[in-house]
């Protein structure tokens, strides 16, 4: 890899190379991103400051790298996935989930809004309302894909899913 610093962490080069690979994977499924200089931020910090729009990413930001890299990190296709989320994780694990034919279920906190469930929905998931927090929810996921045989696909707290975020960096020149 061109400009690599030799002296990164082990951990970091993992990492990177993860996302190096997840990133190949992910290219017929999400769009490169335009990364645009922001005038009005470069004024208040005094330096130049770029945007890397992930807004404008199939599910309306990053988290759809990192569902679709864990996805296509697996040796088989799942019968299921249960993920945790309030909104956009599920959205993203939700179309990654559609475009393998993967079933998806999504368990939300009791409070999430009624515009992000039914935003879920409408993606392809099936919800699940349990408590009050997404700790609570998050650790009902993990027993309801146990007691399911399905795959359990985390948030955040798993490299194949930091390794496809990551990804927006690589775009980066």
């Amino acid at each position: 890899m061109v400009g690599v610093n030799k002296d990164i962490h082990p951990r970091s080069m993992a990492v990177l190379e993860q996302a190096v690979a997840a990133e190949s994977r992910l290219r017929p499924d999400v769009i490169e991103t335009p990364l645009i200089e922001s005038a009005a931020l470069g004024k208040r910090t005094g330096c130049r400051c770029w945007l890397k729009l992930e807004n404008r990413q199939v599910t309306g930001s990053f988290k759809a790298r990192g569902a679709m890299a864990f996805l296509s990190a697996l040796s088989q296709r799942p019968a299921g996935v249960v993920t945790a989320s309030t909104g956009n994780h599920g959205l993203a694990v939700a179309w990654a989930g559609k475009r393998l034919g993967v079933p998806v279920t999504v368990v939300v906190p009791k409070n999430v809004s009624s515009h992000k469930a039914h935003g879920l929905e409408a993606a392809g998931a099936a919800l699940v309302s349990w408590g009050d927090d997404v700790v609570r929810s998050e650790a009902r996921a993990r027993d309801l894909a146990r007691e399911s045989g399905y795959v359990y696909l985390p948030p955040y707290n798993d490299l194949r899913v930091i390794a496809g975020q990551a990804g927006v960096a690589l775009e980066v020149e």
